[in-house]
């Protein structure tokens, strides 16, 4: 694959859902709702334990936005941001940790 040319927009998500949820289907909703520039996703960290409720977890990650021709704006990410955060509310009931 050749070297971007364009610069990429960096955001991360923590979310709490149940503990059961997979780290797989968080992954795969946040693929086919976050549009089409998104690159990369890398997990960073679950966490359980003081704050997050008790039959939760905290899933922490990395989202990496870039068109190939041409530099994305704060409101495109923005908006693919805020679908991944709509439909992991809607499907898994997740929450923003910190909210």
């Amino acid at each position: 694959r050749a070297i971007p040319n364009q610069p990429a927009s960096q955001r991360e998500l923590s979310l709490i859902v149940d503990a059961p949820v997979l780290w797989s289907s968080v992954e795969s909703l946040v693929r086919t709702s976050a549009g089409p520039h998104l690159e990369l996703i890398r997990f960073f960290d679950l966490y359980r334990g003081r704050p997050i409720p008790a039959g939760k977890k905290s899933l922490h990650f990395g989202l990496t936005y870039r068109a190939t021709d041409r530099t994305l704006t704060h409101e495109e990410v923005d908006q693919s941001q805020k679908a991944v955060i709509s439909v992991c509310k809607e499907k898994l009931n997740a929450e923003l940790r910190g909210e």
